[in-house]
């Protein structure tokens, strides 16, 4: 069984059975709310891990390459992860109106009259952002992908992944917030976020002060 083959069958597992137990650990009335918590949970670990893997080999002196195929085997459970989460959450607010949880809607008549600019549709529009780049991220993540693109233009489209990690805690926090969830919730998801930040900004510190002037 080749490296890559073993990574598959780990993350697929974890990711699995993760999020069937968080997702029975979240169930409640609404259908599809403990899938999207569990999914939503184990992505955002999934997440953490593949912007972590790339500093934290920098600073330890290993060398980093252009594609961790560990980092590439994360980030695809990641967007696996991520838009199982998107397809059940939208099934769980306002009874599955996907239209009404990005856009105004008359509450006589029911017509569409607007973008939905308040917390909740704040919170769909990052999260929804998030999703279509961890999509895009996907359909990157072979090796078919980066012949075609070469190095670099892969490389800054991979970058995309950096502002998917810039929204993704709007999008948590604004739900958490709306959803009234337990402040031990709303700790363990701010304390990942700055995690990955720290480590982040640690490493690009490092590499300034190893800039020459």
């Amino acid at each position: 069984m080749n490296t890559r083959l073993r990574n598959h069958l780990l993350l697929g597992f974890v990711a699995l059975v993760g999020t069937g137990l968080l997702a029975v650990w979240f169930e409640n009335d609404r259908p599809w709310f403990g899938w999207s918590m569990g999914s939503a949970w184990v992505a955002l670990l999934y997440f953490a891990l593949t912007l972590s893997i790339g500093p934290w080999r920098w600073l330890r002196g290993m060398p980093t390459g252009l594609s961790s195929f560990l980092r590439r085997d994360i980030g695809i459970w990641t967007a696996l992860l991520a838009l199982v989460h998107t397809g059940a959450g939208l099934q769980v607010h306002l009874g599955g109106d996907v239209p009404g949880q990005f856009f105004r809607r008359d509450e006589m008549s029911g017509e569409l009259t607007g973008l939905l600019l308040n917390l909740a549709g704040i919170a769909n529009y990052t999260g929804l952002i998030v999703a279509v780049i961890l999509l895009l991220l996907l359909s990157l993540s072979n090796n078919m992908s980066l012949r075609r693109l070469g190095s670099q233009r892969w490389k800054s489209l991979q970058r995309l992944a950096y502002i998917a990690a810039l929204l993704l805690p709007v999008h948590g926090l604004a739900y958490q917030w709306i959803e009234r969830r337990p402040t031990i919730y709303v700790l363990i998801f701010g304390v990942c976020c700055l995690l990955v930040l720290g480590l982040q900004l640690t490493a690009w510190r490092r590499r300034r002060q190893q800039q020459p002037e």
